[in-house]
C-alpha cells in the first residue's frame, strides 16, 4: 500500500515540472556562437558585431530570445529593432567549438587516443610472446616454431612501437602548442517587453573579445648590387589571430591601429619659484651633465607627424580619414588560428650609407654600421611593429620599427668590410691654471677607417657635442678636419671619404674648462 502514494507523488511532481522543462528545452539546442557580420581587430583585441535571426520563445506570456557568446566575451551591447528589451541575463554555457583550430585539436586528440590504444595492444602482444611456455608441454618442433616466431615477429612489433612513440610525442607537442579558447562560454537570455507577434526577431549585438587581434610585421630588404638603383624593398604584413572557437565565415574584417601610451595625460605639475633652488638641482645644472630642467619625451610626437603607408595592396583598402588608420580586407571571413596577410609593398629610394659613432679605444661598439633613412610621404600610414632586416638576401636580424617625425631610420647591422680603430691621443683630467683659477679637462682621439670594398665609401662619423647650461663652463674643439655641427641634436659630424682598399683618418679633440670652485667631473660618453 505505501508504494501507491509514493508513485502518485512522483507523477504529481513530474506533471508540475513539465511546463518549466518544456520552456527550457524550447530554447535552440545550438551551443555554437553565431559567426559575426563584421570584426574590427586592434592589437589588443577585437570588436565583433553580429546580426542574428532568433526564434521567439513564449514563456507564460513573456517573449524571450537566447543566443550564445564565446569564452572571454565582454562589453555586450544589444538591440532588437522594433522591440523594447525588458532585461537580459547570462549563464555559463559549454560551447561547441567548430573553428579550424578547434577541429585540428579534436583530430589530434583522437589520433593521440588511438595511438595510446595501439601502444597498449602491441605492448600486451609483446609481453604474451615473450612469456616462456612450459617446455614439458611442447615438443622440440613446437619450441623451434615458437622461437622462430619470436625472432621474426618481435622486431616488427618493436619497430612499430618505436614509430608510435615518435608520433605520440609529435602529436603531444602539437597539442601543447595549440592555443585554443576555453570551452565555457555563456548563454544570454533576453526578455522582450510587450506582446510580440512574430515567430522570429532579428537581434543586433556586439561584444569585445581579447583572444584575437593583429600586429604589424615588416620586412626591409636592402639592395647594394644595383648601383644607383639601390634602395629598400619594404613589405608590411599583418599577423592576424583569433581563437574564438569558430570560423568567422563571410565576416568583413577591418584592421585598426591604436594610440600608444596611456589613455589620459598626466596632471599638470605645480611650478614654484623660490629664492633658493634645491642644492641637487643647482649642482646638476652647473655640472652640465644632468638632465635638462624641462624633460622632453622623445616618443611624444603628434600622430599627424608619426608614421606616414604606401597605397594598400589590392586585397586591402586603406581608410585614413579618422583618428586611427584602418585597413579593410577585400577577402571576407577569417578562420580560427593565426595567419599572415599582405597589407602593402613599396620600394623606398633610400640607398645604404655608412655610420660610425665611435667611443673610447677598446670599446666593443666601435663598428661601422649600414644605415638607410627615408622621409615618409605625407598621407601614408606605417604603424610601429616588429621588423625583419636583410642585405642582398642575407638576414641581419630582427628588431622594432618605429617611425619618428615623418622619417624612417633603418639599421642593417655592421659592415664587416669597413672597420674602425680608435686611438686615445690625449687625456688630461682637472688640471688647474695658476692665474685663471680654472680647471681644464682634455681628450683627443684618432679614428682610422679601413675599407676592404672595391669601391670608395663615405662614412658619416658622429660624436656628441657637450650641452652647456652654465655660461662659466666652456668647451673648445681641436678637430682635423673640422667638424660640422647639428645644433638641434647637439651633435658633431664628419663625412669622411675612404678609398677602395684603403684607409682614412680624422682627429677629434676637445677641452672642457670650469671655475675651480665648481664640483665638476665630466665623463666622456
Amino acid at each position: 500500500m505505501p508504494i501507491l502514494p509514493f508513485a502518485l507523488l512522483i507523477c504529481m511532481v513530474c506533471c508540475l515540472s513539465l511546463p518549466c522543462m518544456a520552456a527550457d528545452e524550447s530554447f535552440p539546442d545550438a551551443s555554437t556562437p553565431a559567426s559575426p557580420a563584421s570584426v574590427q581587430l586592434s592589437p589588443s583585441g577585437g570588436l565583433l558585431r553580429v546580426e542574428q535571426d532568433l526564434p521567439l520563445i513564449r514563456q507564460g506570456g513573456t517573449a524571450v530570445i537566447s543566443f550564445v557568446l564565446p569564452a572571454g566575451s565582454e562589453n555586450l551591447r544589444l538591440q532588437v529593432p522594433g522591440q523594447t528589451i525588458a532585461g537580459w541575463s547570462s549563464v555559463p554555457q559549454v560551447i561547441e567549438r567548430t573553428g579550424a583550430l578547434s577541429r585540428r585539436e579534436a583530430r589530434l586528440k583522437a589520433e593521440k587516443a588511438d595511438i595510446e590504444q595501439q601502444r597498449v595492444r602491441i605492448g600486451a602482444q609483446m609481453a604474451l610472446w615473450q612469456e616462456r611456455p612450459e617446455t614439458a608441454k611442447f615438443s622440440y618442433e613446437d619450441m623451434a616454431a615458437i622461437e622462430k616466431k619470436l625472432a621474426e615477429g618481435l622486431p616488427v612489433l618493436q619497430r612499430e612501437l618505436a614509430r608510435l612513440d615518435q608520433r605520440h610525442a609529435q602529436v603531444a607537442a602539437e597539442l601543447e602548442g595549440l592555443e585554443t579558447n576555453a570551452a565555457l562560454g555563456s548563454r544570454v537570455r533576453v526578455v522582450l517587453d510587450g506582446p510580440v507577434q512574430a515567430e522570429t526577431v532579428r537581434a543586433e549585438y556586439s561584444y569585445t573579445l581579447a583572444d584575437c587581434g593583429w600586429e604589424p610585421v615588416y620586412s626591409f630588404a636592402a639592395r647594394t648590387e644595383k648601383g644607383d638603383a639601390n634602395g629598400i624593398d619594404v613589405g608590411l604584413m599583418a599577423r592576424v589571430w583569433q581563437r574564438s572557437g569558430i570560423d568567422w565565415q563571410n565576416a568583413q574584417i577591418t584592421l585598426v591601429t591604436r594610440g600608444a601610451g596611456p589613455r589620459e595625460p598626466s596632471r599638470l605639475p605645480r611650478w614654484e619659484l623660490a629664492a633658493r633652488q634645491p642644492i641637487e638641482s643647482t649642482s646638476r645644472a652647473r655640472s652640465g651633465m644632468g638632465a635638462m630642467a624641462v624633460p622632453v619625451d622623445a616618443a611624444a610626437v603628434p600622430a599627424s607627424r608619426q608614421a606616414a603607408a604606401a597605397p594598400a595592396h589590392a586585397a586591402v583598402r586603406l581608410v585614413a580619414d579618422g583618428v586611427y588608420a584602418r585597413w579593410e580586407l577585400a577577402a571576407r571571413g577569417l578562420s580560427e588560428g593565426s595567419s599572415r596577410l599582405l597589407i602593402t609593398e613599396a620600394k623606398w629610394p633610400a640607398p645604404l650609407f655608412w655610420l660610425a659613432r665611435p667611443g673610447q679605444a677598446g670599446r666593443t661598439n666601435n663598428q661601422v654600421w649600414l644605415v638607410a633613412k627615408y622621409e615618409l610621404p605625407a598621407g601614408q600610414v606605417w604603424p610601429a611593429g616588429q621588423a625583419e632586416f636583410s642585405v642582398d638576401g642575407q638576414s641581419v636580424g630582427t628588431g622594432d620599427f618605429t617611425p619618428q617625425k615623418g622619417e624612417a631610420e633603418l639599421f642593417f647591422g655592421p659592415d664587416p668590410r669597413v672597420t674602425l680603430s680608435v686611438t686615445d691621443d690625449d687625456k688630461k683630467r682637472g688640471q688647474s691654471g695658476f692665474f685663471d683659477k680654472r680647471r681644464h679637462w682634455s681628450w683627443a682621439w684618432t679614428y682610422t677607417f679601413t675599407n676592404r670594398h672595391d669601391k670608395a665609401v663615405t662614412v658619416r662619423v658622429e660624436r656628441p657635442d657637450p650641452l652647456i647650461v652654465d655660461e662659466k663652463i666652456t668647451v673648445s674643439h681641436e678637430d682635423e678636419p673640422a667638424a660640422r655641427v647639428d645644433a638641434k641634436e647637439h651633435r658633431l659630424f664628419w663625412e669622411l671619404a675612404v678609398p677602395a682598399g684603403g684607409t682614412a683618418s680624422l682627429r677629434h679633440g676637445l677641452t672642457v674648462s670650469a671655475p675651480d670652485d665648481y664640483a665638476l667631473n665630466p665623463a666622456v660618453p
